[in-house]
């Protein structure tokens, strides 16, 4: 016998000896039983949010409209969809927050920064995004692919009054900059270069 489960013995053992020897309390205890086993069975198959990770693309992308995730990406890697409905109740409670945006932009490119307007100099309430280089891919259409799928995600996630300056692929290692700049041809390069100059 189980015994904290739920079991007709262990319902029968919370009620006084008269009761508890009635063969009438013995049958209900188990009628109980069966139909409270019937419901925990209904009940775990309707635990979506904690089974996200097996359940098939085409529910998560009917989800993902159901819990309302604006920014979701129909064109993403199951696993990015995933990502983004579990983050999806974190980021609508820090909506318009640069942790909104920073937990979004980093489901795409975990290596990601976001930086507020004190942070480096700009004017007030501007911001800028870090891709890691390695995360830019190659050429100039991937360069400006991320910028957009970048763009999309902030847009929806950040505060209205809040401006996005740039946003620059780096990496500060000597071979990743002539990386940078052989994968994003047509930007001015130092350290750095800015998605937007490509647009």
């Amino acid at each position: 016998m189980n015994e904290n489960g739920l079991t007709a013995e262990n319902i029968l053992n919370g009620l006084p000896d008269a009761l508890a020897r009635s063969q009438n309390m013995k049958d209900l205890a188990a009628a109980i039983v069966d139909a409270l086993a019937a419901q925990a069975v209904a009940t775990d198959a309707a635990m979506i949010y904690i089974n996200i990770d097996k359940l098939p693309e085409p529910l998560l992308d009917a989800l993902a409209y159901d819990f309302k995730v604006d920014w979701y990406a129909y064109d993403a890697d199951i696993e990015t969809k995933r990502a983004q409905i579990k983050n999806n109740f974190q980021v609508h409670r820090h909506l318009g927050t640069k942790s909104a945006v920073m937990n979004e932009v980093t489901t795409f490119f975990p290596g990601a920064n976001v930086y507020e307007w004190f942070e480096y100099g700009g004017q007030p309430y501007h911001f800028k995004v870090e891709i890691p280089a390695e995360e830019a891919g190659g050429g100039e259409s991937s360069a400006t692919s991320i910028y957009r799928k970048v763009w999309e995600r902030v847009l929806y996630n950040k505060s209205y009054r809040s401006v996005l300056d740039v946003i620059d692929y780096y990496d500060h290692s000597e071979d990743a900059i002539l990386h940078t700049g052989a994968a994003l041809a047509g930007c001015a390069m130092v350290d750095s270069c800015a998605a937007d100059d490509m647009i």
